[in-house]
This record gives C-alpha cells, structure tokens and sequence, in this order.
C-alpha cells in the first residue's frame, strides 16, 4: 500500500482528507500534522511515498518543504490561491488541489497517485526494451502504445503530459519526473521543468533556445538544467 502523511495548520482541512483517503483503501497514512515543523522533524527520520501539505502556513510554508525533499517523496500540495500552482509544478508535485477541494477532484487525485505508483513498480523492461512503452489516458483502463522513435515533443502541464508525436498528441496522467525514468538514456534530456526533447531533433542552439527539427517553435532551457544539457548535448565551451 501507498504511505502518505498530511500536513495542514487547519485541523478540519485535515480530517476531511483523512476521511476520504482512507475510504479508497489505496493509500495508508502514516502520520498527521498541524505544524509542518513536526513534519519536518517526522520526515527526517522516516520514509513515506506522497506527502499532502498545505500551501501557507505559520513559520514553514508547503514550499519549504517541497525545497527540502522535492525528489525523494512526491507531493501534493493544496492551497486556496491558485497562483501558487506554478511554483508547485516547477517542483514536479503530482498534483495541485485549489481549496475548498471537491470530493471528486481528491478522488481522481488518489487515483491518480495509484496510477503513477502502479506505473513506478511496473518492471522497466516491460516498459522499454523494445523500443516503445504504454502510457495510461484520462479514459479509465485506456492505454496507449508509444514508440521512442516517434516522439518530437513531451511537454508538462499542471495534472498531465502531453507527448507530441508526428501523428498526434497523447495526453497521459504522469508527471514528467516519471515519464523521464523510461525514455532510454542518451536519447530524451529533460531541458526544462516542462519539456523533455529527443536528442535526434535537435539542430541547433541560440541562447536559452533549442531549435528542433520539425517544431515551429524554439524550446526553452530552464536554468537549473542548462548546465546538464550542455553536457549531454556535447557542447563545446
């Protein structure tokens, strides 16, 4: 089973939560917090798989706690103002919950994180050794073969990717985190917290743009990747 913690300064944004995760029976939650302090010093000693935080808090924000274990738990974050999701997906949060949170949208949230964790312990050779891999769509037990070779583009968004090919757009509820973790090394680089790029593609560089054979148009590289994509690339300083 999935273990989770939550973390909020309102205690009946908390109760509600725990209500109804443990209605799924997908996920076990491991611990419950008021004050992300706590949380900080719980998360320190322990292992969890998804961490739920509040967004604004007294002292420690969710973001805080984001800088402190983004890559070694996934999270997800809630908060009342939207304009935070952004910062949230700059971290690869699984998803972003605007209060007050709906029971369907938590539900589809919990489904979600199974579907990612399903996917997580899916053996890789069965995901890519033979060139191609199977991606989960917002329509229930619908799964979608992909070929490697034909991908031009993977871009995040907020609750999905959307994995440009020269036939079509395939939206899969992932994050770009896990979907990374399956493309052949060598062959994709992530060059920013919303694109990943096929190497093959790439035609040149002007700045903090690639230009990509069969895309209209140039793709950022994020800060925090450039250096990495340099080096990949095989750039010359």
């Amino acid at each position: 089973m999935i273990s989770c913690i939550l973390i909020d300064d309102e205690q009946h944004c908390i109760e509600w939560l725990a209500n109804i995760i443990g209605q799924t029976k997908l996920l076990k939650i491991e611990g419950t917090f008021t004050d992300p302090r706590e949380a900080l010093s719980w998360l320190a000693a322990n292992k969890v798989d998804v961490v739920f935080t509040d967004i604004q808090m007294p002292d420690i924000s969710g973001i805080d706690i984001l800088k402190t274990y983004h890559g070694k738990v996934e999270f997800v974050v809630s908060s009342a103002y939207p304009q935070f999701a952004i910062e949230g997906f700059n971290y690869d949060v699984l998803d972003y919950l605007l209060k007050p949170i709906s029971l369907l949208r938590l539900t589809k949230t919990i489904q979600k994180i199974n579907d990612v964790f399903t996917l997580k312990n899916t053996p890789k050779q069965y995901l890519g050794s033979d060139g191609y891999f199977f991606v989960k769509t917002e329509t229930k037990g619908k799964q979608i073969k992909i070929n490697f070779e034909d991908i031009t583009l993977i871009e995040g968004k907020l609750n999905y990717v959307a994995i440009h090919t020269g036939k079509s757009n395939i939206l899969s509820l992932q994050n770009m985190k896990n979907i990374i973790e399956v493309l052949p090394k060598g062959k994709f680089i992530r060059v920013h917290a919303s694109y990943i790029i096929p190497v093959k593609l790439v035609e040149k560089i002007e700045g903090n743009l690639l230009i990509l054979k069969g895309i209209n148009s140039p793709v950022p590289i994020g800060v925090t990747y450039k250096d990495k994509v340099i080096q990949e690339l095989g750039v010359v300083k």
